[in-house]
């Protein structure tokens, strides 16, 4: 299946990322935050829950609905875990100072760093933040967890074609003119 990374930030109408009940009829069911809307964000586990259900092209699963840092160990879920990151996957991390926190996988650099989306409870509704491996430390109050893998595997984006070299036609000397000239002199 090709993953699709996600740099934007989600339509405040796509139904990933509202509130399913309520009068509501999104697919999330994560806190609601907007009670006009139906929203879930800003909120990192909303966006996580509708991040999930987008890229894996579902209208429900089984991930917590709780703060971040009880989402890795919520086993009954049945998501496989792991510490390797994976295309889509949700990182976790514990907080000494808030509920923890969770992102989504959206590129694995050659080197092991990874590229997440995040959103914010009280903070920003969506941004984009590379971590560094292996610790893939996300500020001081945060403990990395681990990874909840996605039910599908994905293939790794397809890299661009590289342009095709153009053949410029190679220009001959204009000795004909040059010798006119010469002669003028």
């Amino acid at each position: 299946m090709q993953f699709t990374p996600r740099t934007t930030a989600p339509s405040n109408s796509d139904l990933h990322w509202i509130k399913r009940g309520y009068g509501f009829n999104g697919y999330n069911r994560c806190i609601i935050i907007n009670r006009t809307t139906g929203s879930v964000l800003p909120n990192c586990t909303g966006y996580a829950w509708g991040r999930f259900l987008e890229e894996n092209n579902i209208t429900d699963c089984k991930l917590s609905r709780g703060n971040g840092e009880v989402w890795y160990s919520h086993t009954s879920d049945g998501y496989a875990r792991g510490q390797t990151p994976k295309l889509g996957a949700v990182i976790c991390w514990h907080s000494t100072r808030s509920g923890g926190h969770v992102a989504i996988v959206e590129e694995i650099k050659s080197n092991g760093d990874i590229v997440c989306s995040n959103s914010a409870y009280n903070g920003r509704r969506f941004f984009l933040r590379t971590l560094k491996a292996p610790r893939y430390y996300f500020g001081s109050a945060y403990t990395f967890q681990g990874f909840i893998y996605p039910p599908n595997e994905f293939d790794p984006p397809t890299p661009p074609e590289p342009p095709t070299p153009s053949k410029k036609k190679r220009t001959k000397f204009p000795w004909v003119l040059y010798a006119r000239k010469l002669r003028n002199r």
